[in-house]
């Protein structure tokens, strides 16, 4: 199957599978010898970059492979987003299309959820301020926050924010535009006020 694949079918392949994953609520089918393969490959041409002899030839298969590497890392942490979220909200995962250690994410999390607090409360529960915290349904809209124009001191990795909005691809050096309520959450980590 993926041994008859050339490197070129591989990466289409890997670019296809990104592109389902980003704009579906599902998490999509992966082929995982396929994927090894293209890993495998991506692995072997790193290797390989310092036996070329054209430094133009070396610089553009080092941003091929680090482009690939960018897209895998990035399925990886969309699928993850998806079984966090699917477990929070209580919806249904199709086991067979998670991966190995996907499985073991699951599990991990599965475990962390099921822990019960009431056996030594003061190591679950918090001393923060809790009067935000509500029992019914709550509707975001943008215009409910105040926002804010900020530097980003580091590369943030992805976040879903308060605002219930994903945040991904910032990097330091960034000026970004985010509600409050998230630069409180982050402001000790990744972001420099601006205002």
């Amino acid at each position: 199957m993926s041994k008859d694949m050339s490197p070129e079918e591989l990466v289409k392949y890997l670019i296809n599978l990104w592109g389902k994953e980003i704009s579906s609520d599902e998490l999509q089918e992966i082929d995982g010898a396929k994927i090894k393969s293209l890993i495998n490959t991506i692995e072997v041409e790193a290797n390989r970059i310092e036996e070329l002899k054209n430094e133009l030839t070396k610089d553009v298969v080092k941003r091929e492979i680090d482009l690939l590497r960018f897209i895998c890392e990035d399925i990886w942490s969309v699928r993850t987003e998806k079984i966090i979220a699917a477990l929070l909200n209580g919806d249904t995962i199709n086991l067979e299309n998670l991966l190995l250690h996907e499985k073991k994410i699951l599990s991990a999390i599965k475990s962390m959820i099921s822990i019960n607090p009431l056996k030594n409360v003061n190591e679950y529960v918090s001393d923060e301020n809790l009067d935000n915290v509500v029992d019914e349904e709550i509707k975001v809209r943008k215009k409910d926050f105040e926002y804010i124009l900020l530097l980003a001191s580091d590369n943030v990795p992805m976040f879903t924010g308060l605002d219930g909005v994903i945040y991904r691809g910032i990097y330091k050096g960034d000026i970004v535009m985010i509600p409050r309520i998230n630069y409180n959450y982050f402001k000790k980590i990744k972001f420099t006020s601006l205002n």
